[in-house]
C-alpha cells in the first residue's frame, strides 16, 4: 500500500465531495455531484459506482468490512482497517497523523483528508442523520446509527480546526 501522503496537494482549490451512506443514497443522481474529488464511505461506493462519473472517485473503508469497488482506489485507515492486507492501489493513513482520535468517523477523517488534499471545501451528501436525523441507512443496516447523530457536531469542530468549509446536503 501507498501513503495517503503522496496526494498531499493533488487537489488545490477543489471541493471534496463526500457520500455516506444515509436513506438519500438511493436518490442520488450524477447531477448532484459537483466537479472535483469524490469520497464514497464503505458502501457508499457500490452506489457511486453505478454513477459512472468523470470525478476521481475514492473509496474510503475505514472499518473492518470492505466493499470493494471495481475502479476506484482505496482509502484505508491502516488501524482499524488495512492490518495484513496488501492491496497495491490503496492509500493508507492515520487519524492520528492528523490530530483525530483513532476512532473518529469516516466523516471527520474526510475533512483532514481535504486538508491534506488542499481542497477549499467538503460537501457531504446522503448524511442523513447530520441534516434531518435519520439514522436509516442505505443497504445493510448501520453498526452503530446512534453515533451518526454525533457526526455534524465532530465533523463542524474539525473542520473549525482545520480552517476548511463544510456544506451538507441530501439530494432531492
Amino acid at each position: 500500500m501507498k501513503s495517503i501522503n503522496e496526494l498531499a496537494g493533488k487537489y488545490k482549490g477543489e471541493r471534496l465531495t463526500v457520500i455516506g451512506r444515509g436513506k438519500s443514497l438511493s436518490l442520488l443522481c450524477k447531477q448532484h455531484i459537483p466537479a472535483g474529488p469524490v469520497i464514497a464511505i464503505n458502501q457508499a461506493i457500490l452506489a457511486v459506482d453505478k454513477l459512472d462519473m468523470p470525478n476521481d472517485v475514492y473509496s474510503m473503508q475505514k472499518d473492518k468490512l470492505f466493499t470493494l469497488s471495481t475502479d476506484a482506489p482505496l482509502l484505508v485507515h491502516t488501524p482499524e482497517s488495512a492490518k495484513g492486507l496488501d492491496i497495491p492501489a490503496a492509500y493508507e493513513w492515520r487519524n492520528t497523523d492528523y490530530k483525530l482520535e483513532v476512532k473518529a468517523p469516516s466523516v471527520a477523517s474526510c475533512v483532514a483528508i481535504a486538508k491534506l488534499w488542499g481542497c477549499k471545501e467538503v460537501l457531504f451528501l446522503c448524511c442523513d442523520a447530520a441534516v434531518n436525523g435519520s439514522i436509516e441507512a442505505h443497504g445493510d443496516p448501520a453498526t452503530k446509527p446512534e453515533d451518526y447523530l454525533m457526526h455534524r457536531a465532530i465533523v463542524e469542530n474539525v473542520a473549525k480546526r482545520k480552517k476548511i468549509k463544510v456544506t451538507w446536503k441530501i439530494p432531492e
